[in-house]
């Protein structure tokens, strides 16, 4: 068994699952199973639940944890993390379905909506639904009238865009898609939108949402969104606006450890806490928390094993062929992500420039190395991945007609089990309409 919760919060690389995992376990379940595989670690998952709540044990009020279910939205993952009383922020109603059907409850679910239609918040309110984040002007009217059609309270975040310049990265931080400005001249803002709840009965407004990105290295960011925050509230006091703060959801966005020298949660947290506990003061009383994740709960939970097929040598460069390709890690090609790398059965080769190639047929599936240099790569050995539990298996492709790999549980006892079998040819087949 792998160690329990842990309450250093800066692991070195060296202790990520990737290289802690026995090299004859991955062996082994590649002879099996066959490659490529996922696995994903309990131990793992439950460790990094309890060390995000654990991070910000010194914030003045309550803490909860949530998770982002579309990085993972495995069922294994999801009662699993229900078992360890999480939240659970839901984007979609078919991420909330997925979690109805694993645990038999939605009560716990924060849906956070894009799109906010009123077909979406009506079924999202009939199955249980009962918190929301709201985002736009035409969200709260939605919202309104499908909890006033079905006779029911539910309260509401609302979702508050902090403008913060630069973003925290261009790629995938769009300035205008996520929430309303504090102040803005058309009035798609948050003033206005705290102005039409007031006049509302339900939904009630109970407090405040942001998300800054992800893999946010600097604490500056979270700062100065509850600074704009901070701004935001005083706006509405000066206003005559009652306006209690029951719930803070700062979103999500800590970093996972990628690369050797890549910032931890204790770099992050303790600034953030600081911020936090001096907007509390100001507010009287301090709201709750909510830390909602993703990546950092599940990444490090994950490893995809691949196996070397084919080796060749081009201008002074070795070209390992994988059985996988980036339709299995698609951020390898999508943000260019740097996946911490590790050759199975280990040997005292020595160190080469090699290029990963995966097995499509496309210039951009190579997978990047941080410094171009792998030991033992050769024909038959397997090359596994770390920190493959978040977005990965959500972004399965059947590009090249390639069947779903399976995925792997690995339960508190070190017991393997079948979480998602393989897909099989055939049922790719039929799922593309074959059988018509």
């Amino acid at each position: 068994m792998l160690e329990g919760p842990s309450a250093v919060l800066r692991r070195p690389l060296a202790e990520n699952l990737l290289f802690r995992l026995p090299a004859d376990v991955l062996i082994n379940l590649s002879e099996t199973y066959g490659t490529p595989y996922f696995l994903i670690d309990e131990a793992t998952l439950r460790r990094n639940a309890r060390d995000l709540r654990a991070a910000y044990s010194d914030y003045s009020g309550k803490v909860s944890v949530a998770y982002s279910v579309k990085a993972n939205f495995l069922p294994r993952i999801l009662r699993t993390f229900w078992g360890e009383g999480l939240l659970f922020d839901v984007a979609t109603l078919e991420e909330l379905y997925f979690l109805e059907r694993s645990i038999g409850s939605v009560e716990r679910s924060i849906y956070t909506s894009t799109t906010q239609t009123y077909r979406e918040f009506s079924r999202a309110i009939d199955m249980g639904v009962r918190r929301f984040v709201v985002g736009s002007s035409n969200g709260l009217r939605n919202l309104a009238r499908a909890a006033e059609d079905r006779g029911v309270k539910v309260e509401f975040l609302l979702r508050i865009n902090p403008e913060l310049v630069p973003p925290t990265d261009e790629r995938f931080y769009k300035m205008g898609k996520f929430g309303v400005p504090i102040v803005d001249e058309d009035g798609e803002d948050a003033v206005a939108l705290i102005e039409a709840a007031s006049e509302l009965e339900w939904p009630r407004l109970t407090g405040f949402h942001f998300h800054v990105g992800t893999q946010v290295t600097s604490p500056s960011k979270f700062v100065r969104a509850l600074d704009r925050l901070e701004e935001l509230i005083t706006i509405a006091r000066a206003e005559g606006r009652d306006l209690e703060v029951e719930v803070l959801d700062i979103g999500g966005g800590m970093p996972v450890i990628y690369t050797q020298g890549d910032p931890g949660l204790e770099d992050i947290a303790p600034r953030i806490i600081e911020r936090l506990n001096s907007l509390a003061d100001r507010l009287g009383s301090p709201p709750d928390l909510v830390v909602e994740s993703g990546r950092f709960l599940v990444a490090e939970a994950g490893v995809l094993t691949s196996r070397i097929v084919n080796i060749k040598r081009y201008a002074g460069l070795k070209y390992a062929f994988l059985d996988t390709g980036y339709h299995n890690l698609l951020d390898a090609a999508f943000v260019r992500q740097v996946y911490p790398i590790r050759v199975v059965p280990e040997d005292g080769h020595a160190e080469e420039r090699v290029v990963l190639a995966g097995m499509l047929c496309d210039s951009d599936d190579v997978f990047p190395i941080g410094n171009g240099v792998l030991r033992g790569a050769s024909l038959g050995k397997l090359v596994v991945f770390g920190n493959a539990g978040a977005y990965s298996t959500v972004f399965n492709m059947p590009f090249h007609a390639q069947p779903k790999p399976p995925v792997l549980f690995r339960d508190l006892n070190g017991n393997v089990s079948v979480a998602r079998p393989r897909e099989s040819l055939k049922e790719l087949y039929e799922e593309e309409g074959g059988l018509n």
